[in-house]
């Protein structure tokens, strides 16, 4: 049993290493071989773990759908409520609806998340997520003032390696260079650089490294902006992602730009 749970930790541990360089993949491959692993030993509490893991894995695919189903099952199983996993979860799921147009599932989802983060004390390894989520959730309910204040809170905090929507709504507020300021001389990898492209206005390029991860949505948000802002070298790809996606709003924005320039 000792050497099960070694053999489980380091294959968890791998898969979030391979994430962190971009190798989402091969972090999937990992995933697969811990869970049959698990299967064959009956780690039942390692197993949901997984299904946990498998919300942020869609999330980083940009797989709405898969976000969705991958959080409603992990929210269903029995001992979700007490997991460690639940608040991410829910903030993953918060943003997946929101990509829909889906307000009030998402504001409810984040606001969840929010309420347990707060009242289990300051987490930072998730901070970043849940406030961010939080943050965009209560811009597109009208809530302002309470947006600006939990994206400041964001910014405040440690950020980790793979943020994938704080750096391009602060691209999208036009506050980028917050970001850069609080980036700058950090060593990563090309999340970073992609993070601090779009921040600094080189979307185009953050796009393309978002879309050399396999990171779709990332990559198709910092094509729409880089076409708002006069480059639509990749609006058709974004269009057809978001389409594919079902993410409402993102589309009516692609076909707007394409209406102004018919």
């Amino acid at each position: 049993a000792e050497i099960v749970s070694s053999r489980t930790s380091a294959l968890n541990n791998l898969a979030q290493c391979l994430r962190i360089v971009g190798r989402l993949d091969d972090a999937a491959a990992r995933l697969d071989e811990m869970r049959a692993l698990c299967e064959r030993y009956g780690k039942t509490a390692t197993l949901i773990w997984i299904d946990g893991e498998r919300v942020y894995e869609r999330d980083l695919y940009g797989d709405l759908d898969g976000v969705i189903a991958a959080a409603n099952h992990f929210l269903s199983l029995p001992r979700a409520a007490e997991s460690y996993q639940t608040r991410p979860v829910l903030a993953t799921r918060a943003r997946a609806h929101l990509a829909r147009g889906q307000v009030e599932e998402a504001v409810a989802d984040a606001e969840r998340a929010l309420a347990s983060f707060r009242e289990s004390g300051q987490d930072a390894q998730i901070a970043g997520d849940i406030l961010t989520a939080a943050a965009r959730c209560r811009r597109a309910a009208g809530r302002l003032g309470e947006a600006e204040t939990l994206l400041d809170e964001a910014l405040a905090g440690p950020l980790e390696e793979i943020l994938l929507d704080l750096p391009l709504e602060l691209a999208e507020l036009g506050r980028g260079d917050e970001y850069l300021a609080l980036t700058e001389g950090r060593a990563g990898f090309g999340w970073l650089e992609a993070a601090r492209g779009a921040a600094a206005g080189d979307l185009i390029r953050a796009s393309e490294i978002y879309g050399s991860f396999g990171a779709r949505f990332p990559e198709a948000w910092a094509g729409l902006l880089a076409a708002e802002r006069g480059d639509t070298s990749r609006l058709d790809a974004a269009l057809a992602y978001f389409e594919e996606q079902r993410a409402t709003p993102y589309v009516q924005r692609c076909r707007a730009l394409l209406q102004a320039s018919a």
